[in-house]
């Protein structure tokens, strides 16, 4: 009986680190990146370089732009490069912790169009076709008109003009640092004989 013991115990001094081994690796924080390819309610899916598909619980998850400030799910699109840290288990699900979406920040940027409306915070621009972005400008933006000096009351509807601005890639908000607007006069050349006719009161 004690030699049985003994092989027992042998036994489980052998084990018992493997299992905690594969315990340890099976929840184990990692670090991945790679591409969205499926947006699920509160799950995302992304694959790697390396073919691995991986699902996201963000459920309590940190969720983050490339720079660190906040953000939603509802702001992530597919196809976005997303960098996930998190508990890996071995059906390739992962317990998210944080989750940062490489393809969403804001940064400085420019678009161009025309202006749509004019009001006392700013303008609408149409920029690409279905792209409408309504432009904040402040006490720091500057204006130009027909390269001249300007203001926001000079912005006209059916002007041209490209806006230097802080944007994000989701976003239709954008705060204006400068804008240059361009009014295109219509030149009217004819030939003939100007007649002007007075009707008789």
């Amino acid at each position: 009986m004690k030699k049985i013991s003994k092989i027992i115990a042998v036994i489980l001094c052998a084990v018992t680190p493997l299992i905690a081994s594969a315990a340890s690796i099976a929840t184990s924080e990692r670090t991945l990146s790679g591409s969205v390819i499926v947006i699920s309610g509160s799950q995302i899916t992304f694959s790697n370089s390396t073919a691995g598909v991986y699902t996201v619980q963000t459920s309590g998850a940190k969720l983050v732009r490339r720079n660190g400030s906040p953000m939603q799910l509802s702001e992530m699109l597919v196809g976005d490069k997303v960098q996930v840290t998190g508990n890996v288990l071995p059906d390739s699900n992962v317990a998210g912790s944080t989750i940062r979406d490489l393809s969403l920040y804001t940064h400085k940027g420019s678009i161009g169009g025309k202006i749509t409306t004019v009001n006392a915070n700013g303008f609408t621009l149409q920029g690409a076709p279905g792209k409408v972005y309504n432009v904040h400008t402040d006490i720091n933006t500057a204006f130009k008109k027909n390269s001249t000096s300007a203001t926001l009351a000079d912005m006209q509807v059916g002007m041209t003009a490209t806006v230097q601005a802080l944007w994000d890639r989701n976003s239709t908000d954008i705060l204006a640092r400068d804008v240059k607007a361009v009014l295109h006069l219509v030149q009217v050349y004819f030939t003939g004989k100007l007649m002007i006719r007075v009707r008789a009161t």
